[in-house]
């Protein structure tokens, strides 16, 4: 799942581009993955979270936010 979901950084917070291809349950999975990989460094920590390359409904939106 190569680049299903890309975290990259800018001055306030974070945006997570998704692809738009996968379903939604495999984006979940890996945005799960990613940031459990990377929970030391985001610990504690407050930031803006954008979500790009996909449209996700209210519900998809607040799943990936749990995830994270």
């Amino acid at each position: 799942m190569k680049n299903a979901v890309i975290i990259k950084s800018f001055q306030n917070g974070i945006s997570v581009k998704l692809d738009p291809n996968l379903p939604f349950q495999d984006i979940y999975l890996e945005v799960a993955r990613k940031f459990r990989e990377s929970e030391k460094f985001f610990k504690n920590a407050k930031m803006v979270i954008s979500f790009e390359g996909r449209k996700l409904n209210s519900e998809e939106e607040t799943l990936l936010v749990g995830a994270i």
